[in-house]
C-alpha cells in the first residue's frame, strides 16, 4: 500500500470512528504531514476532546486523549480506533 493510501485510510478511520474534521484542508494537511514530512502527532479533537491526537511513534499508529479528559465513551473510541489502525502497514518517510 502506498503511503498516500495508508494515511488516507488512517484519516477515514479517524473520521468514521472518532469524528475527526472532514474539511478538505484537514484531510490534505494530515496526509501531507505524514507522507512527506516526519510528523509524529496530529491533534484532531473529535470524540476524544480538544486534546485528542493521532500518533506515529514506536513503529505503530495510535490515538489518545489527555488523561484528565478520559471517560468510558472516549476509552471505547480509543480501543476501537487503535484496533483498526493496528491493521495498517507502518510508514515513516526517510528525510
Amino acid at each position: 500500500m502506498k503511503p498516500h493510501k495508508i494515511f488516507q485510510k488512517v484519516y477515514e478511520i479517524l473520521v468514521e470512528h472518532a469524528e475527526a474534521p472532514t474539511a478538505d484542508h484537514w484531510v490534505e494537511g494530515f496526509i501531507e504531514a505524514f507522507t512527506n514530512q516526519t510528523y509524529t502527532e496530529w491533534r484532531f479533537g473529535g470524540r476524544l476532546g480538544t486534546r485528542g491526537k493521532f500518533y506515529r511513534k514506536g513503529c505503530r499508529y495510535y490515538v489518545l486523549c489527555a488523561h484528565e479528559d478520559r471517560n468510558p465513551t472516549r476509552d471505547h473510541t480509543i480501543v476501537k480506533v487503535n484496533e483498526l489502525l493496528s491493521k495498517l502497514p507502518y510508514y515513516e518517510p526517510q528525510v
